[in-house]
């Protein structure tokens, strides 16, 4: 399983985003008066092509585009379009328009790429940041995360199609004012879908849950997940919700 979705991540991204999703997205993006898009981590510029073809402008960064060098993730895969050399301190170095939105595609974890460039985009004057990753999983960082939260708000989210057993999603958020804000579910869970999920299932990372009874209830369903992504019967028929081997708690 990971074999095939490695080489889609390699020559392709390491998330995609659905054609239905992208088109609602576009409207979305330029209904809040978003028509031009600065990607930081562009690698292959797949992303970036595919939101050109939708009628925003995109410039495509990355600290080493895979047509001039080898980058850690994609090799001398060839890019899709024209990305550039950058980083997010000679990118965004002066002011932004309010026209243009912040991309991150799977931003490296446990490193401060995706918070040091949101961090600068705010500092220029930008106030529209869009993410395709995991949240609590394996992009960006809980400082990123806790700035998005504090900061912004979450305007648009949608799943992207599932690559193995990973759980990204594409979300919007738009810069607002703290106050009068109110708590939002941010990563609800698979089953009732109405509260934040506490859990994530180690053998299917999208499978995420509030309460062992929501688990329960969905066992039905995640065992065809499980069939589904090719996981033998003998590793999920005996999954414990509160044994942190099996579920990582969020």
């Amino acid at each position: 399983r990971d074999s095939c979705r490695d080489v889609l991540c390699n020559l392709l991204c390491y998330a995609c985003v659905a054609p239905s999703t992208l088109s609602f997205l576009s409207n979305e993006l330029k209904k809040n008066g978003i028509d031009k898009i600065i990607e930081l981590g562009a690698g292959t510029g797949y992303l970036a092509k595919i939101f050109e073809e939708v009628g925003l402008s995109v410039k495509a960064y990355d600290i080493n585009p895979s047509c001039d060098h080898f980058n850690d993730y994609h090799g001398k895969t060839q890019p899709f379009t024209t990305v550039q050399t950058g980083t997010h301190s000679n990118v965004l170095h002066k002011s932004i328009p309010q026209s243009t939105a912040l991309l991150l595609c799977y931003p490296p974890p446990n490193c401060t790429m995706a918070y040091d460039s949101a961090k600068r985009f705010m500092k220029v004057g930008g106030n529209c940041l869009i993410h395709v990753g995991e949240w609590k999983g394996m992009t960006g960082s809980k400082q990123f995360e806790e700035l998005l939260v504090k900061d912004f708000k979450c305007i648009y989210r949608a799943p992207c199609p599932t690559w193995g057993t990973d759980a990204a999603s594409v979300s919007v958020w738009k810069k607002c004012d703290s106050i009068g804000k109110t708590g939002e579910v941010l990563l609800p869970c698979i089953a009732c879908g109405n509260h934040e999920a506490k859990r994530r299932c180690r053998l299917i990372r999208y499978a995420v849950y509030c309460s062992e009874d929501c688990f329960k209830n969905h066992a039905s369903e995640f065992q065809l997940l499980c069939q589904l992504s090719l996981i033998p019967a003998q590793l999920y028929e005996n999954l414990s919700f509160v044994d942190n081997l099996h579920f990582q708690p969020l």
